[in-house]
């Protein structure tokens, strides 16, 4: 594929210096540092194919086999599956930002190669040429005569974009002005591609931040053994109007503590199968199931003033009994959620049922409201890279009070398509 074929330049070297190795009769385990999980196929089509041509003009026959970690996925890949591959072939493991390979496994890799940098403007010319059989690109300037293409940011396009357009493409200019367009779409893209922020890198949120930072800091404790599971705070309420950062704040918090990030809703529960109560509460259950086959993990509700409290007197009261009842187990019962914390969010928090939020559950709670000026200027500072602060401040002024981040967003995103 194309996109394959512009890691390929950047392989050649590397894995030039192994054609020693490969008759050696050991299998050799490669590691590919990734941008991005989008980039782990890309990746390990480009390294098979030079090794395989390497082995051809050496003749000597052996086999690939590849693994891809994910660190979003559910189930993570184990020590005991890279061993199990490499005593039977050489393996390449693609590892995007974000990820790692099993502690043991690190210990055996035999050559690492980086290649996190996005594609240049020039690699992907390459490429072009390379895919259309072409000597140079070129695209028409203005005035009619050959320019080379011109160096705009093309970073942000994923492989499959690349492979679709420059396959699909008629000559080179058509492919390159095709790309630009997905560019500029994704990359209002400028935010758009950029990596979820850390809490770390969260403007405002008060006490709930405090509380984060500290709570990654005890996980981290907890996966290193030092600290007790009993003693790491795993539960909290987050309580604010629409829009104004609750899942933000809970995928960021995932993101510093490096834990897997599960959001969940009962509107996802209730569109699970047939949506009968059974399969309500197997969809619960499923949540937290999984949760704890990766955990440390985070478990992030949103909308929970949907569950009304039991007894009040609702239509289908015993709908809802059930579903609570169900949570409640889940998040404490006779198996208590050891590693897996609960962060759950609501616009309201006046009919929770009580025994949500007592000690030991969702006991902390935190009210999540709009920005301040100030907060609220250092959100579109976020959106808008390279803006001045003096030209930032007074819209900042005139907004706050009444716009969320969620809003401050949409408006960064609307004056970078105006600029």
């Amino acid at each position: 594929s194309p996109s394959s074929d512009a890691l390929a330049a950047r392989l050649v070297r590397p894995l030039w210096g192994l054609r020693e190795k490969v008759s050696d009769g050991g299998h050799l385990l490669i590691v590919l540092r990734t941008r991005s999980v989008d980039w782990n196929a890309a990746a390990e089509a480009a390294a098979k194919a030079l090794l395989y041509a390497a082995a051809i003009l050496r003749e000597v026959p052996f086999r690939i086999s590849s693994e891809s970690i994910d660190p979003g996925a559910r189930r993570k890949t184990g020590f005991e599956t890279i061993a199990e591959a490499l005593q039977a072939d050489h393996l390449i493991i693609a590892v995007p930002v974000g990820g790692d390979l099993p502690a043991p496994a690190a210990s055996l890799v035999d050559l690492e190669i980086d290649l996190t940098a996005p594609l240049t403007t020039a690699e992907i010319a390459r490429t072009i040429r390379r895919t259309l059989r072409t000597s140079s690109v070129q695209r028409p300037a203005p005035s009619g005569c050959p320019c080379p293409p011109p160096e705009v940011d093309l970073s942000a396009l994923n492989p499959l974009e690349i492979d679709v357009v420059i396959r699909k493409a008629a000559t080179p200019a058509a492919a390159f002005t095709a790309l630009e367009k997905i560019a500029a779409l994704r990359g209002d893209a400028a935010g758009a591609t950029r990596p979820p922020p850390s809490l770390e890198d969260l403007q405002g949120y008060g006490d709930a931040k405090d509380w984060g930072l500290a709570l990654a800091r005890d996980l981290g404790a907890y996966r290193a053994g030092s600290l007790a599971w009993a003693d790491v705070d795993a539960g909290a309420l987050l309580v604010g109007p629409p829009g104004t950062g609750k899942t933000l704040f809970a995928s960021a918090l995932a993101k510093s503590a490096g834990v897997t990030f599960f959001p969940t809703s009962y509107a996802q529960w209730q569109a699970s199968k047939d949506g009968h109560l059974g399969s309500v509460v197997q969809a619960i259950r499923k949540v937290f199931s999984e949760a704890n086959a990766a955990a440390p993990a985070l478990i992030f509700i949103d909308e929970l003033d949907t569950l009304p409290a039991r007894g009040g007197g609702e239509r289908h009261a015993d709908w809802w009994a059930a579903i609570t009842t169900c949570l409640l187990e889940c998040m404490d019962g006779t198996s208590r959620r050891e590693g897996v914390v609960v962060i759950a969010a609501c616009n309201h928090d006046r009919n929770l049922d009580p025994a949500i939020v007592r000690s030991g559950r969702l006991d902390r709670r935190f009210w999540i409201g709009l920005p301040d000026e100030k907060q609220l200027a250092a959100i579109l500072a976020h959106h808008l890279p390279g803006i001045d602060a003096a030209a930032i401040e007074p819209v900042a002024v005139s907004l706050a009070g009444f716009t969320s981040g969620a809003d401050a967003a949409r408006i960064a995103r609307d004056a970078r398509r105006l600029a």
